[in-house]
């Protein structure tokens, strides 16, 4: 027994001097339950630790999807202007991989004009922290360049670094829609500042379960109005029909092996207030490998100024187009550079036979046919003076016959560019009835000259007519024969009112009744009474004729004479006052009668009023000579006067002198 003991306490100081603890069986069983608690619990937290990690890698992928397939372009930029992170939208708006944008300072691809607003505008925000949105012109590798709204805020890394998130949504569109539209109206202004998109993300029943705080800004829903709604509740049923085909078809291609990528629509949108805005909607739909939908994401922007826009643009394009087609005058829009014709109205169509597109190219030399000289100077009017001032000039028809026009044009702006607003009215049958007209009042001219009487001379008269028409013809006229063997002269000067070929036509219908030779036997006033009953008929409502009637009675030595609306003649430069209702107002009027003894020596003048309303004004009360008997002087001044034009209506005259 002492060799027993002393041999188990031999090998216990052999495990003690190997530093082993000696563990009993049930310890041993205890320690060995405790160790695999402990590798079930490790194992346990590996598991919720995978778990973890992947939904932190599907919510990273989630974010990097809207990242990446946000309509806008995102950039992180540090306070030196260099480019940290990019997304691929801004990397396609460049025409550059996302790669050769990072640490690449955006001021590259800046339009030199607009990059000192950028430095401005990053300095300010680095300073202040507050958000800041700005407007200017990127360049693509291309050498393009477009317009672009840059919204930024200023954040901070991990490190405390501050850095820029700026969002940048191309506006060219917008701009263009803007310059076109302030051509067409000049007064339409654009509120498309401060405009920011909305991510969503919809569960398969097409509620929403995540949306941005941005929808509040554009629609006034706060978040938690959002959030368990159905998105067709929102749109109008044509909205809703619209995108369900447009996803349904995608679908179709996706199961066909053909990649469809986001789908973009243009549909109305509820609005919190009730109203309703048009947004553009960029959708994602994910379905499983069966095809059944999992959710949709996507961005939706208000477009609503920018339909706003197209429309008003449209309604300006209308009413242009409009006036264009109504226009009596034929119109074209001429390419100042080329000098192409892009634009013709219906009425250049009628007038030239020339239309577009079918007639294109058309350049202005090909309808011009009066030189090549009167076309260039045109042009060089268009480029100083910005417009061509009206004239003549000759075109040419597309059937080869020669059109005379007036033309004018002014030079518009339209998209940026300068273009000739032409206007050109047909004068081809204008001139041509011109033509007939002159032809027509030579004619009339000559007939009245025609019918002026040519005397023959007298030893105890001297007579001298005085025939000055205002225009081509006139309204005057005077009738003088001999009778009694040329003892008696009778005499009549008359003036019918109005101007032209009607009014002459008028004259000389009352100087043929004065000649008729069945009323040679009546008195002065018997022939009037007897031309008046008859002139209404020649006479259009209004007209009327004034007419001064006299008998040079030399074996009487007596002047008689009568007055019809000529109220005076000039007895040796004495006014002699004639009055007496003008001819063809009624059919029955008295004329009566006057006379003057004569003598040896005296003058008399009888005028219509081209000479008369000169005569009586105050200046030129010292016209005739002293006592009026210096014929010829007296004649000459009147001759004198009526060839200076200074008088302002017909002027006739029948001057007299009693030799013996």
């Amino acid at each position: 027994m002492v060799r027993k003991a002393d041999a188990r306490t031999k090998k216990e100081l052999q495990r003690q001097e190997a530093g082993m603890d000696y563990l009993s069986p049930e310890a041993a069983r205890r320690m060995l339950n405790e160790m695999q608690a402990h590798k079930i619990q490790l194992e346990i937290q590996h598991e919720e630790l995978k778990r973890t990690q992947a939904e932190l890698e599907a919510s990273y992928a989630l974010y990097s999807d809207f990242y990446n397939i946000a309509p806008v372009g995102h950039l992180t930029i540090n306070p030196k202007g260099l480019i940290v992170q990019a997304n691929l939208t801004m990397a396609a708006m460049l025409e550059v991989t996302r790669e050769s944008l990072v640490r690449q300072k955006l001021i590259r691809f800046i339009l030199p004009e607009d990059q000192d607003d950028f430095v401005r505008h990053l300095k300010q925000l680095f300073s202040s922290g507050v958000a800041r949105a700005c407007e200017l012109r990127l360049v693509k590798k291309s050498g393009e360049h477009f317009w672009v709204l840059i919204e930024a805020t200023r954040v901070q890394d991990a490190e405390h670094v501050s850095l820029c998130r700026a969002v940048l949504s191309n506006i060219n569109d917008r701009k263009q829609a803007e310059d076109e539209l302030r051509v067409s109206e000049e007064k339409i202004r654009y509120m498309t500042e401060n405009s920011s998109d909305t991510l969503w993300h919809l569960d398969p029943n097409y509620r929403f379960d995540y949306i941005s705080p941005a929808d509040e800004r554009m629609r006034g829903f706060k978040q938690t109005e959002v959030i368990g709604t159905s998105v067709w509740e929102l749109m109008k049923p044509e909205g809703i029909e619209h995108v369900k085909r447009g996803h349904a078809k995608r679908l179709v291609d996706e199961q066909n092996g053909i990649r469809t990528g986001t789908i973009r629509f243009e549909l109305e949108q509820l609005c919190k207030d009730g109203s309703w805005i048009w947004t553009e909607v960029n959708s994602t739909a994910h379905h499983d490998k069966d095809g059944k939908l999992i959710g949709l994401h996507g961005v939706t922007r208000d477009i609503s100024e920018r339909k706003k826009a197209e429309e008003a643009l449209k309604a300006s394009e209308t009413r242009y187009h409009a006036i264009m087609d109504q226009s009596f005058e034929a119109l074209a829009v001429i390419d100042i550079q080329s000098q192409e014709l892009v634009e013709v109205n219906r009425r250049f169509t009628e007038v030239l036979g020339y239309s577009l597109p079918e007639d294109a190219p058309l350049h202005v030399a090909s309808i011009v046919a009066d030189g090549q000289q009167n076309l260039a100077k045109c042009f060089r009017s268009v480029r100083q003076q910005r417009s061509i001032s009206i004239g003549t000039g000759i075109f040419q028809h597309k059937n080869g016959t020669e059109i005379f026009a007036e033309r004018a044009g002014k030079v518009i702006s339209i998209g940026g560019r300068n273009f000739l607003l032409a206007s050109g009215r047909d004068l081809t049958a204008e001139r041509r009835r011109q033509s007939e007209l002159t032809r027509d009042i030579e004619l009339a001219r000559r007939v009245q000259r025609g019918l002026l009487p040519e005397l023959a001379t007298s030893p105890f008269v001297s007579l001298q007519t005085i025939y000055c028409p205002s225009n081509f013809v006139s309204g005057d006229s005077y009738h003088l024969e001999w009778r009694n063997e040329g003892n008696l002269l009778r005499g009549f000067i008359i003036d019918v009112s109005g101007h032209g070929l009607g009014t002459a036509i008028q004259t000389s219908s009352i100087n043929v009744l004065l000649q008729d030779p069945l009323s040679a036997e009546l008195s002065l006033p018997e022939k009037l009474r007897w031309v008046n009953s008859r002139a209404a008929r020649y006479f259009a409502d209004g007209s009327y004729a004034a007419i001064l009637g006299f008998e040079l009675d030399l074996l009487q030595r007596e002047l008689r004479y009568v007055g019809a609306g000529i109220t005076q003649f000039y007895a040796n430069g004495r006014k002699i006052e004639t009055p007496g209702m003008f001819v063809g107002l009624w059919e029955e009027v008295e004329f009566a009668a006057g006379v003057i003894a004569v003598h040896p020596g005296d003058t008399f003048h009888f005028l219509t009023d081209g000479f008369t309303d000169w005569l009586v004004q105050s200046e030129n009360e010292g016209f005739w000579s002293t006592d009026g008997k210096d014929f010829e002087a007296d004649v000459a001044a009147l001759e004198k006067l009526a060839e200076h034009g200074r008088l302002r209506d017909d002027a006739t005259g029948v001057c007299l002198k009693v030799v013996g």
